[in-house]
């Protein structure tokens, strides 16, 4: 399953369209998650359900999966990358003002 996001929220205005399927790799985590035994009359393997469900391989939907991955960068990985500036700017600030007070005002800091 590929979550949808709008064009705007992207830097090369590229966005994902809201699918209604589950993604390849889902479907295999899924199989392993509850085994069947092949013996058993209800049993259907990973790759049947799939081609039956959706009409493409699940080769091909785990391909698919990784093409859209790789082809933009997140938008959640960027603002993970300003969140974490953001704390270092942060703790930086408080270690300048921890290491002020401890030498007891600003003109000492300036002196030594």
């Amino acid at each position: 399953m590929i979550y949808s996001y709008p064009q705007e929220l992207t830097l090369d205005m590229v966005g994902i369209k809201k699918t209604w399927h589950l993604s390849g790799y889902y479907v295999e985590k899924i199989a392993n998650a509850y085994p069947k035994k092949k013996f058993d009359p209800y049993y259907i393997s990973p790759e049947k359900f799939y081609y039956d469900t959706y009409g493409i391989t699940l080769a091909d939907s785990k391909a698919e999966s990784d093409r859209l991955a790789g082809r933009r960068f997140a938008l959640w990985k960027i603002l993970l990358i300003i969140f974490f500036s953001i704390i270092f700017v942060i703790i930086i600030t408080f270690v300048i003002k921890f290491y002020i007070n401890k030498n007891h005002g600003y003109q000492q800091f300036l002196v030594t």
